[in-house]
């Protein structure tokens, strides 16, 4: 504890440290702490069987999953570990019999007491799925589950600390913690347990005995990196056997799950090729229930320790297909042999994958093929890494007719090359929001580049609503090879799997509506662009009507739509729901009883279903407008009203704030943000109540109904009605929708009275904040329009006249594909002159 930090001690005592003692700073990273430690060695000795040593207040603890991942643990055998590898600043974890046998060793010395603990470290705790090291905004955007997190460290200031234990204290699952936290160390620990898990991964470390210095730092480097970001408790080294290997070896893998192959046989010597990869997955079915062992896991992959692999994506991938079924999966490349059909087997980078309904067949296999093959004069030529995968599907081929067959699309869901510039050149240029569909990515040689990968798939992550779909999927794809052989993309079997994993209740909702719209046309009818309106407008039309999906599964959904109510709500507000949210929202609660109480990735799900109910008599002719908004978002009601006069809703108008969604092939989107709300005229909402039940369909076909749900609107208007997006307020100067825009203004921020705004008089939408910060919000945007006496907020001529000069382009043109618009007018003639005919010059 430093001077001046008593916000920040005081946000710990509420949350997470309620029964710290806070120590001095003795002048140095940890000195307070080790010398308060050595000074009360004896009473510390008889009262605390665990010791947490927290050297910064920018640090928060997670104390319920601390508690459960130790509860299985020993306090007086010896324990320590480092939470979040290479940090000064991050905690120490250790047992009562670690620091008595530290203290009776080097008493009273605080310096040889820190010492003897570095020394003891039984294992750096760094899993991401026990320690996020970025703070806030990186737990913020966390796919994981907050409750099993044990430490978030780098947290910026005291208010971030309580809203980290906000989420931790509203996060389920803490009966799991125990046995998913990867406590490692070198007695008595986690690795030491039996595998059990969904997906168990084993890395092949097969360096000779004489490996060079400069290898064995190389490895060092990239355990640590792989320990870091993508290794969890269900991964396990294969190393040499102990005579085989360099005599350090094993003194690399601390804290990890290792085991070693059995010696060679001197029958093996002359075809080690070939036996190397029967060896291994002989060795590797002899850990798991079915070869003898204790472990049981679903799947297992071997994957080299120079790839990335994506294990929560993996995972999801693998949960597609029934694993006590025949699949042995991986990315396929072909082998060519004189006189002979090209032979598929996995590559090497991206790993191979074998089902549980394969182990007991592994057994027996690898064992004869390695009899039958023992008998070979010489080995067969080819490079080790690439012969010893070619082997192992050989004979599984041979003996059984099971050949490797791909499980994902080769382009959106690896990146894989042999040189690691030139697979890192193809990961950066990757679309970053769809970086977190990829599952392995390889070749990399250095420990940075693994991190920046993790790092930039973890961030990927935050938008959870983004389909992992592949071109592949979309449709009857065949590969090719060299010689002009070819073979269906996926087995007729997987691609089946593939494509029936989805979510029940979307399936029946598919086949339903598979069978209404047999034989239909959307573009006939009432979707058709020529047919009349629905006779004239109905009485007492109202002006804008807004409608707001939300959702009683969790209160906080709840807690959003009653602040948005609060803070610009209006009698023409609606909250959509199956079901009812609370007393307060009764009254504007549009009950939707086709609607599906879903997760955010089945948005667009809702959203279609929301504008087919939109369709019905009662809704369809008594609003002149009709906006989808969200209840994170601030909504300022009367400007937008006032901006949609300029608008004549008897014409086809989509509004919002546009924005451009660009694929992992290259195509292009143009939609309206879902963040901002879109809006709809009174001519165009039959058309699209016509046209939503068969984009509906598609989407489900596609994706199982996940996708960005504003990008599946624009493209359903785009498709059926070639009617795009256009911008009606000036996305500059009118609206707050991106983080730099919210840090530059301040608008979610409290003020002075006294102090000054940059917080834009004429804001029509904010977001994304939340409902504290709602009112916050409004108050500042009522505040600035106080100080601007006499502003008029109208469309500005200048601004106006540079946007429809202005063209919006691809930073990248060659890959647009061919044929597809690839640059608009930031204002279209259309919308420029329905805008400037209600602008300031026209006053």
């Amino acid at each position: 504890h430093r001077s001046g930090q008593d916000d920040l001690e005081s946000a710990i005592r509420a949350t997470w440290g309620s029964q710290a003692t806070f120590v001095a700073d003795g002048g140095g990273q940890k000195e307070g702490l080790w010398q308060h430690l050595a000074n009360s060695a004896l009473d510390v000795q008889h009262s605390c069987p665990w010791l947490l040593l927290v050297p910064s207040g920018r640090t928060y603890i997670n104390l319920p999953a601390t508690r459960a991942a130790l509860s299985k643990l020993d306090s007086s055998e010896r324990w320590v570990w480092q939470l979040g590898s290479g940090l000064a600043e991050g905690p120490w974890l250790l047992s009562g019999g670690a620091f008595s046998q530290c203290f009776s060793e080097s008493r009273p010395d605080w310096q040889s007491l820190a010492a003897c603990a570095q020394i003891k470290v039984s294992s750096t705790l760094h899993s991401a799925s026990a320690v996020e090291r970025g703070g806030y905004n990186a737990f913020a955007m966390r796919p994981l589950d907050a409750a099993c997190l044990i430490a978030v460290l780098n947290v910026v200031g005291w208010v971030q600390l309580y809203q980290i234990h906000e989420v931790v204290e509203g996060a389920s699952g803490m009966s799991r913690c125990q046995r998913e936290l990867p406590l490692m160390s070198s007695k008595g620990s986690a690795k030491d347990d039996p595998l059990y898990g969904t997906l168990c991964m084993f890395t092949p470390v097969l360096l000779p005995v004489d490996a060079a210095v400069e290898d064995l730092h190389h490895l060092q480097g990239m355990l640590e990196a792989a320990r870091d970001t993508w290794v969890t408790k269900n991964t396990v080294f294969v190393l040499p056997a102990e005579a085989e290997g360099p005599p350090s070896l094993s003194s690399k893998f601390a804290g990890l799950r290792v085991t070693h192959l059995p010696p060679s046989a001197k029958s093996e010597v002359s075809s080690e090729l070939a036996f190397q990869g029967l060896r291994f997955w002989r060795h590797v079915m002899s850990l798991l229930k079915e070869g003898g062992g204790r472990g049981q896991c679903e799947w297992a992959l071997k994957v080299p320790l120079s790839s990335y692999v994506n294990e929560a994506g993996l995972e999801k991938r693998l949960a597609c297909f029934n694993s006590s079924a025949l699949y042995y999966l991986g990315v396929t490349t072909a082998a060519y042999s004189h006189g002979m059909e090209p032979f598929l087997f996995p590559d090497q980078r991206a790993g191979s994958i074998l089902s549980r309904g394969m182990f007991d067949g592994v057994v027996a296999w690898t064992d004869f093929c390695m009899k039958s093959w023992s008998t070979l004069d010489e080995a067969p030529f080819g490079s080790q890494g690439f012969f010893e995968d070619y082997a192992f599907a050989m004979c599984i081929n041979d003996l059984v007719r099971i050949s490797a067959s791909n499980y994902a699309d080769m382009t959106s869901s690896f990146i894989l090359f042999e040189r690691p510039q030139q697979t890192l050149e193809n990961f950066e240029a990757h679309p970053d929001t769809v970086k977190q569909c990829l599952l392995v990515v390889g070749t990399l040689n250095r420990p940075e580049d693994v991190r920046r990968v993790h790092d930039r798939i973890q961030w990927s992550a935050w938008h959870e609503s983004i389909p992992c779909i592949g071109e592949s999927q979309t449709g009857k794809f065949s590969i090719t090879d060299q010689l002009g052989n070819q073979k269906p993309y996926y087995d007729e079997s997987i691609a089946l799997a593939i494509y029936y994993c989805k979510d029940p209740e979307m399936a029946q909702l598919e086949a339903k509506l598979a069978e209404e719209l047999d034989g239909q046309n959307p573009r006939a009818g009432k979707g058709a662009l020529d047919t009349p309106l629905l006779g004239p407008p109905a009485p007492g039309r109202r002006h804008l009507c807004i409608f707001v999906p939300s959702s009683p599964r969790k209160q906080k959904f709840v807690d959003a739509a009653e602040a948005a109510w609060r803070v610009w709500g209006t009698n023409n507000t609606f909250f959509v729901s199956r079901t009812p949210l609370s007393p307060l929202l009764d009254p504007q609660t549009f009950l939707l009883e086709t609607d599906i109480d879903t997760d955010y990735a089945h948005l667009p799900v809702r959203t279609f279903l929301l504008f087919i109910a939109l369709g019905r008599p009662e809704w369809v002719n008594s609003c002149d407008w009709y906006m989808k908004a969200d209840a994170d978002s601030f909504v300022n009601v009367p400007l937008i009203e006032e901006r949609l006069r300029c608008f004549d809703p008897a014409q086809f108008w989509f509004l919002g704030v546009p924005q451009v969604a660009h694929s992992s092939s290259g195509s292009m989107t143009r939609f309206a943000s879902g963040g901002a709300g879109y809006m709809f005229s009174r001519a165009l909402l039959p058309k699209l109540a016509a046209w939503s039940p068969f984009c509906l369909l598609q989407i489900l076909q596609h994706s199982g109904g996940t996708g960005m749900e504003d990008v599946a609107m624009a493209g359903c208007v785009w498709k059926w009605g070639r009617i795009g997006v256009v911008s009606y307020v000036d996305s500059e100067t009118e609206i707050i929708t991106s983080e730099a825009a919210l840090n530059r203004t301040r608008v979610a921020h409290q003020h002075p009275p006294e102090s000054a705004l940059d917080v834009p008089p004429c804001t029509y939408v904010v977001h994304s904040i939340t409902p504290q910060e709602l009112f916050i919000v409004r108050e500042n945007v009522e505040r600035a329009m106080r100080d601007a006496p006499g502003v008029k907020c109208r469309p500005d001529p200048a601004r106006l006249e540079f946007g429809a000069s202005l063209m919006l382009a691809p930073e990248d043109i060659s890959k647009v594909k061919p044929g597809e618009e690839y640059q608009w007018a930031v204002y279209a003639d259309r919308e420029f002159q329905a805008l400037m005919s209600c602008s300031s010059a026209s006053a």
